[in-house]
This record gives C-alpha cells, sequence and structure tokens, in this order.
C-alpha cells in the first residue's frame, strides 16, 4: 500500500505497488465474509465485471480475498486523475464532452445489462485530458444485496433516484434511475 488507505461507505481504497513499482488502484469491500455463500456471489459478479471493455471504465485487473485486511478486493488499472468533485475550473464544453462520454459509456454498459446505480460526482474520474471515467461500476448493488453489514448505506443519496431510497416509489428499471443520477450530476 503506498500512501493513506481512504475510508467511503461500504468500502476502503488505496494506491498499491506491486514489485516492479507499477501502481494500481485497490478497493476493498467491507461486510462481506470470506468462505459466505454472499462471497461466492460476488466473486461470480466480479468474474462478469472483469469482461466488460471500455474506454471509459478502469480495467479491473484481478480481485479476491485480501487475508491481511479481511475484505475483499478489487485491484484496477490505475489512472492518473481527479474526482469530478475536485475539479474547480472545468469549461463547460470539457464537461459536456465529459459527460456525453459517461452518457455513451452507460449505453454500453446497459447493452450488456449492466448498470451502474451509484453514479455521482466521486465516481466519475477526470484525467488531464478532460476524459470522464466512471468507477464503481456496479458495486452499489452487489454489496447492498450481499453485505453482512446491514447498517452501511451504498450509494450516494443525493444523486439517487428517488425510489432508490424511498421504499414508497415504485422501483423502475435500473438505467432509468443512471439516467436519473447522470442528470443529477
Amino acid at each position: 500500500i503506498q500512501g493513506q488507505k481512504k475510508e467511503r461507505g461500504y468500502s476502503f481504497t488505496a494506491i498499491v505497488i506491486d514489485n516492479s513499482n507499477k501502481q494500481y488502484f485497490a478497493k476493498w469491500i467491507k461486510g462481506i465474509d470470506k468462505n459466505s455463500q454472499p462471497g461466492k456471489l460476488f466473486m461470480d459478479k466480479l468474474r462478469s465485471l472483469k469482461k466488460i471493455k471500455s474506454d471509459y471504465i478502469p480495467e479491473i485487473i484481478e480481485y479476491g480475498f485480501d487475508n491481511s485486511e479481511q475484505a475483499y478486493c478489487i485491484i484496477y488499472q490505475y489512472l492518473t486523475y481527479q474526482p469530478l468533485t475536485e475539479i474547480n475550473n472545468l469549461h463547460p464544453v470539457y464537461f459536456l464532452k465529459g459527460i456525453l462520454q459517461i452518457a455513451k459509456t452507460l449505453q454500453e454498459i446497459q447493452q450488456q445489462n449492466i448498470f451502474h446505480e451509484d453514479i455521482h460526482p466521486d465516481n466519475i474520474l477526470v484525467d488531464n485530458n478532460n476524459n470522464f471515467y466512471l468507477i464503481d461500476l456496479g458495486l452499489s448493488r452487489i454489496t447492498t444485496t450481499l453485505s453482512q453489514a446491514k447498517h452501511l448505506e451504498t450509494f450516494a443519496r443525493d444523486f439517487a433516484a428517488p425510489e432508490k431510497w424511498n421504499n414508497k416509489i415504485e422501483k423502475g428499471f435500473p438505467f432509468q434511475s443512471d439516467i436519473y443520477s447522470i442528470g443529477k450530476v
């Protein structure tokens, strides 16, 4: 682990390096026990997410249970980026270009019956060329469904469609929630 771990909701993250000093981004998921039925389901879901190839979704390099942290870990390709929330002076043309990149990426994954379900500015990264990348693909639903730590809120309420946090509203299709969230961004 290089630097400090950052904790957020159902996970903690850090930049990690391998033996050849290559950097990766690691995310450990809280609340799913090793060798549990939810753990097996989690691994199956990650297997399908690893197959996704998109220019604007960081590639999953490896995943599995990390015995030292006692949590499932996902290793992603490392991007030099900033979360959208940390960018102050993004020209509107670049912002709209980036939102279009995200919308096209959502269309690509939705055609594969995969949905993000937790789009908010912290899950959108911007690189030095003002390209937008979507991270944490599908992790909100997976952790909500499988986590044995029921007290964790696994989505950003301010950007979530009302049916995600209000049980009295009829549920729609997952892609509708993604469209709502990208509109809020």
